[in-house]
């Protein structure tokens, strides 16, 4: 058995992030929308259950979601300077944290409102591999989507832990790369919006 997890941030608050003064452009509602879409795009992965972790405040929105998933957790209450900080990988760290990936062969992992495409292809994923993608010049990790086989899972909780610990300042997808023990995937088969509204697809 697989799992999937989502990480999610629906319910954005106004202050900037380290890179870029505007956290995302749309609404609140925009986003649990464009969130569904991702939940709804795991299906494509068989076998498997479906663990969203949210890390805003929605009260308004849980009994829907936890109605389409497998397992749900909210982790902002006592996590807000963190969630609510400039560095966005921190907020991502603390929810892959929470989620309970023990006993699963293989994790994936997908942020929230991102969705899996018709280029997805599931056998190439369908193995013991960790499976990650590389992208910009600097070759760090592809992290809206990537794999995780149970042989890593200690070493990928490590990082997320270390961050949390250090208040890291480094981006997720830099920090990732301690992994390296990994199948490089050129096409993943996901698509979805950037908090400042570009499409982007991988």
């Amino acid at each position: 058995m697989d799992l999937v997890v989502i990480s999610s941030a629906i319910n954005t608050c106004s202050a900037p992030l380290s890179y870029y003064p505007i956290r995302s452009i749309y609404s609140k509602e925009e986003r649990y929308f464009q969130t569904l879409q991702s939940i709804e795009s795991v299906k494509r992965i068989p076998n498997k259950k479906v663990f969203f972790v949210e890390c805003t405040d929605i009260s308004e929105y849980e009994e829907d979601i936890k109605s389409r998933v497998d397992f749900y957790k909210n982790v902002y209450k006592g996590n807000e300077s963190i969630i609510d900080g400039p560095n966005k990988g921190m907020g991502e760290a603390v929810s892959l944290l929470a989620a309970d990936t023990e006993d699963y062969e293989n994790i994936y992992k997908l942020s929230g409102r991102y969705y899996l495409t018709d280029e997805f292809n599931y056998p190439l994923w369908d193995n013991d591999n960790t499976i990650m993608s590389l992208f910009m010049e600097n070759k760090w990790r592809l992290t809206v989507f990537y794999k995780i086989n149970k042989r890593q899972r200690a070493q990928w909780l490590a990082i997320m832990s270390a961050m949390v610990q250090a208040n890291e300042s480094r981006a997720i997808e830099q920090m990732i790369m301690a992994i390296t023990d990994f199948k490089q995937i050129d096409r993943v088969g996901v698509a979805g919006l950037t908090h400042g509204g570009t499409f982007v697809e991988f």
